[in-house]
């Protein structure tokens, strides 16, 4: 690669351009917002697997309790949280088999499948959820009340489907 340096610093890359150059604002802003993903998505990791998840997996479970009042179909899981059905029916199957939810058919069309939280989910919630959160406070411990919450509401000006 010829032009700009890439200096790594705990699985960040820093755009710099080459001496006399600078990069465009834009592209600047785009590396940026990509590294602190990667950065907040590391400590995500890191804090869930500490507690013995995987993101999506807690991430499903959240959305099935929260957004789905506790049940939902497979389908409308795989849409709320952006997973594959595929994929949606693998994070399903380890949560079943942690006891986290119940998956069954359902009796007014037995072609179509439920998925259920159980009382053992609902109780390991907390802890997951605490995990997450200080994961949240770790990736942005460098930002004041002020900018964090404004760094919030810009990201929520993005969140929008086109």
């Amino acid at each position: 690669m010829s032009g700009g340096s890439r200096q790594y610093t705990k699985g960040q890359v820093k755009p710099t351009a080459p001496p006399g150059r600078v990069l465009p604002g834009r592209l600047t802003s785009y590396l940026r917002l990509q590294n602190a993903s990667k950065r907040l998505a590391l400590e995500v990791h890191h804090a869930l697997g500490a507690v013995g998840i995987e993101e999506s997996a807690f991430l499903t479970l959240s959305l099935l309790d929260t957004a789905c009042a506790g049940a939902s179909t497979p389908a409308v899981m795989a849409a709320l949280s952006g997973q594959s059905r595929t994929n949606l029916t693998h994070i399903c199957d380890w949560l079943l088999k942690q006891g986290f939810i119940t998956r069954r058919q359902a009796e007014a069309d037995r072609r179509r499948v439920e998925v259920q939280i159980t009382e053992k989910g609902r109780q390991r919630l907390p802890e997951l959820r605490r995990a997450f959160e200080a994961a949240l406070t770790q990736a942005v411990r460098s930002l004041s009340e002020e900018e964090a919450c404004r760094v919030e509401m810009l990201l929520a000006c993005c969140d929008h489907d086109e």
